[in-house]
């Protein structure tokens, strides 16, 4: 995407340690999502996660809202600009193993000879 990443730029260490943090990030930049707040999300929140996201923004001078978490994520290289947030929030996966995938074409290339 265009997301624009700092990891390049700074310390292996110190790209860890923010890292940590993406977790209760992203939960803060869904945490009012109409599909957890309703229950649907198959991802849950966890305050220890969230606590640590608040804190990060307020170390940052940064006001705690979806907009500067979601931000964050994205000069980290976490997120992109355009992430999916839906996606993260249903758990719903776009990379598979190797195996996976060779399968998978093996069953496209083949369909009309395999037997049910």
């Amino acid at each position: 995407g265009g997301s624009v990443s700092i990891s390049s730029e700074i310390p292996d260490r110190v790209d860890k340690v923010l890292r940590s943090y993406s977790e209760g990030l992203k939960q803060l930049v869904y945490k009012n999502h109409p599909w957890v707040v309703n229950g649907w999300a198959k991802v849950q929140l966890n305050a220890t996660e969230l606590s640590r996201a608040y804190g990060l923004l307020e170390f940052l001078d940064l006001s705690p809202s979806l907009r500067n978490a979601k931000k964050v994520l994205e000069i980290m290289g976490v997120w992109s600009v355009h992430e999916n947030v839906e996606k993260y929030i249903m758990q719903i996966r776009d990379h598979f193993p190797a195996e996976v995938m060779t399968e998978a074409q093996f069953l496209l290339d083949n369909w009309k000879t395999l037997q049910d």
